[in-house]
């Protein structure tokens, strides 16, 4: 009790420390995680920042150089200075000159995503319009505030820049001739191209979003570029979003953010700083730039960029499994650490209580030392009896049975193995397979064998064969082999049996020969049945030619023969005769043994059986009601005669069943064919009272009979499943009706 109480005040204070360390080592990991984090994203903040700046600069360098062009190309400086002061007519010269040298150029920049260059003199006036060239001396709308500013400090001037017209990032530079300020000339490139240009020259996904407040509502309604995005007070530019589809990186296409950091990275568009969140769930980082106007300093769009988060996702896998790891050897310390004081505490309690044990044991020596000898002879007695029990088990074993040691050798064999392989024990026993087979032989014994040994097979089951070294006979067999072990749990050797597989196929033949003579038994009674329906149908033909012929016989001995009247009753005989002869080949078609297989209509067959047994059943007064399906003919492939012997048995059953329970109304058997799916079924119901649950199941047994045993063989029902399911490839079953059974037959269709 004592030490019960130590044990387990010792127990509460490790799991305190424990629990203390795990809430100090969480804090401590969030932190690092948290810091590694936050450095990590201002990093990609000012990377994506970096990676803008150098596109956006790529486009202003790139318009300095058109602009290099066209001043050189087209003396624009000097149009400019006479523009104003000239008439109309050379006004126009002067915008037509210029518009066909600079359009060629201007349509190279579109694959650049240029929108626009324009050519606006010193008093705000839209010299030419690149895009528009019909448009001219209009006043720059009051939302184009760059171009006042340029006009005004006559200095280059770049931004983001939302006007009347549309957005884009435009680029104005002032132009001179001599000193004398005459006019600028802007470039505007579209939205898409800063994304498109991020998008082919890094690993992400780029968007870009335009505050709706800096468009009017009437250009908006007449727009085809901007459409209202998932956030509101944003438009998408469709461009862009063409751009961002053909991103053909397929591992980068599926950089979609949850909903939670949808909705955070919305929250970051009213930010004058360069923002990045990551979305742990989703494995991606998505940076916010806000794309400002530099004049009045505020936000007309937010440049998006979306990439794979790989670097924060393995570093917070490290460090988590570092902090799992440190938790389990702290853990595991925290455990050994208490299992060494309470196995001290518990040794200590264990000394106090061995010792007064010990003075129990010494007082009473002798009387236990007399009683574990005896209890240790009859262990040993019950050891050789099971040692006994289990040698005689395995001698007297049916089956051949082995066991063999792990260095593979026999340790011992039972007497019906030695007469299977001819070996005797002397020459078996402490040898391996390579001691009595040949090498090649023995490397596959052995390679078995090691599977087991090493547990790979356990237990192993295995066709192979053996030679009998005397008889030279070659046995088919199957090893069945499981390992057994010592007392420290590791495999001792292996245990074996075989099973003769070249008995059991002869079994198979002998089934099979069985199979074939109960076929030939129920061939034969239903011949004896056959014959008696041919009686039954020939009884009143014959009786017809008797009364005829004897009629034939009077009138020549009564000399009284008329021609007429004698032709007219040969006819009727030779009638009859063709009746009987049909009969003949009807019942020849079902016995001949001819095994070809031939195509025949379904119902074709049903009608010649129905023939046959005509007679049966109308002298029974049992009516046929058939449902045949004419217009739609099933053609099924098969031995003729077998299909008749199906039909004829479970008709005759029907017959039976209505004359053993003494039925004598509403004796009526159903017939019926159809197609389904692929699939020709025939349906045969009768209402004799129908089988026995408890035995219906057992119906297409061998030898099993719903007749008395005098009147049934059993053969019949079984022959039929035999012949639809074996011969046919098809499917029967029965089941009992409302007052009667019903027998489904179902065949493959043939074209």
């Amino acid at each position: 009790m004592v030490q019960s109480k130590k044990i387990k005040k010792l127990r509460i204070l490790f799991i305190l420390l424990f629990l203390i360390f795990l809430i100090f080592s969480f804090l401590i990991t969030d932190y690092i995680k948290t810091k590694y984090t936050t450095t990590k994203l201002n990093n990609k903040s000012d990377s994506y920042l970096k990676i803008y700046n150098t596109v956006y600069n790529q486009y202003k360098e790139m318009s300095e150089v058109f602009l290099s062009g066209v001043i050189t190309m087209n003396q624009l400086d000097e149009k400019l200075l006479i523009y104003q002061d000239s008439t109309e007519n050379v006004q126009k010269s002067i915008r037509d000159n210029l518009y066909s040298n600079i359009q060629k150029r201007y349509e190279t920049l579109k694959e650049k995503h240029i929108t626009s260059i324009n050519i606006i003199l010193p008093d705000n006036t839209f010299l030419l319009v690149m895009k528009n060239p019909k448009k001219y001396n209009f006043q720059a709308s009051k939302l184009r505030t760059d171009i006042t500013y340029v006009n005004k400090t006559k200095k280059p001037f770049d931004s983001f820049n939302i006007g009347k017209g549309g957005s884009g990032f435009r680029f104005l530079h002032p132009i001179f001739n001599k000193e004398k300020y005459v006019g600028l000339i802007c470039f505007t490139f579209d939205a898409s191209a800063i994304t498109s240009s991020i998008m082919k020259q890094y690993y992400v996904l780029s968007n870009f979003y335009f505050k709706k407040d800096y468009f009017t509502d009437d250009f908006l309604s007449k727009s085809k570029i901007y459409k209202p995005s998932p956030h509101k007070g944003y438009l998408h530019n469709t461009k862009v979003l063409n751009e961002l589809k053909k991103a053909t990186r397929k591992d980068i296409e599926q950089l979609i953010p949850s909903n939670i950091i949808r909705e955070k990275t919305y929250e970051n568009f009213s930010s004058l700083n360069v923002e990045t969140i990551v979305d742990k769930q989703a494995n991606i980082t998505i940076t916010t730039i806000p794309i400002i106007n530099k004049i009045d300093k505020t936000i007309q769009g937010i440049l998006t960029i979306r990439a794979k988060a790989d670097d924060i996702k393995s570093y917070l896998w490290i460090i988590n499994l570092i902090y799992i790891l440190i938790i389990l050897i702290v853990c595991l310390l925290l455990y050994l650490f208490y299992k060494i004081i309470s196995e001290k505490e518990a040794l200590k309690f264990e000394v106090k209580k061995k010792t007064n044990q010990l003075q129990e044991i010494n007082d009473n020596l002798e009387h236990k030392i007399e009683k574990n000898t005896q209890e240790l002879k009859k262990r040993n007695s019950e050891l050789l009896q099971q040692k006994d029990f289990l040698n005689a088990l395995i001698e007297t074993s049916p089956v051949p049975f082995f066991i063999k040691n792990i260095d593979g050798k026999y340790i011992n064999v039972n007497k019906i193995w030695c007469e299977f392989t001819g070996f005797t024990k002397k020459e078996i026993l402490n040898k391996s397979v390579y001691d009595v087979a040949p090498k090649d032989i023995a490397d596959i014994y052995y390679e078995q064998d090691l599977k087991v040994f090493k547990l790979e097979e356990n237990p192993q089951v295995y066709e192979s064969h053996v030679v009998n070294k005397n008889t030279k006979v070659v046995h088919d067999v199957i090893f069945y082999k499981s390992a057994f072990f010592d007392e420290k749990g590791e495999v001792a050797g292996l245990i074996g049996t075989l099973l003769d597989l070249t008995r059991i196929k002869a079994l198979e033949e002998e089934k099979i020969k069985k199979e074939k003579l109960i076929l030939e038994q129920s061939k034969f009674v239903q011949m004896g049945e056959m014959i008696g329906n041919i009686a039954h149908q020939w009884r009143q033909p014959l009786s017809l030619i008797s009364t005829v012929t004897s009629g034939l016989k009077l009138d020549f001995e009564l000399d009284k023969i008329e021609k007429e009247n004698s032709v007219k009753n040969l006819q009727t005989v030779l009638n009859t005769v063709v009746y009987l002869s049909d009969t003949i080949n009807q019942f020849s078609n079902f016995i001949k043994e001819d095994r070809t297989l031939t195509k025949v209509k379904v119902q074709d067959r049903i009608l010649e059986v129905l023939k046959i047994l005509d007679a049966a059943l109308k002298n029974n007064h049992i009516n046929i009601n058939l449902q045949l399906n004419e217009g739609t003919p099933l053609y099924v492939e098969l031995v003729v005669g077998e299909l008749s012997q199906v039909l004829i048995n479970i008709i005759t059953n029907s017959k039976d069943a209505y004359l053993i329970n003494k039925i004598t109304t509403n004796k009526i058997i159903n017939i019926k064919s159809f197609k389904k799916d692929d699939f020709a079924y025939i349906v045969i119901e009768d209402y004799a009272g129908g089988i026995k649950e408890d035995i219906i199941s057992k119906i297409f047994d061998p030898y099993f009979t719903t007749k008395h045993q005098y009147q049934g063989t059993g053969l019949g029902l079984y022959i039929c499943k035999d012949i639809i399911e074996k011969h046919l490839k098809g499917k029967i079953s029965a089941k009992n009706t409302k007052k009667g059974v019903e027998f489904i037959i179902k065949l493959k269709l043939v074209k």
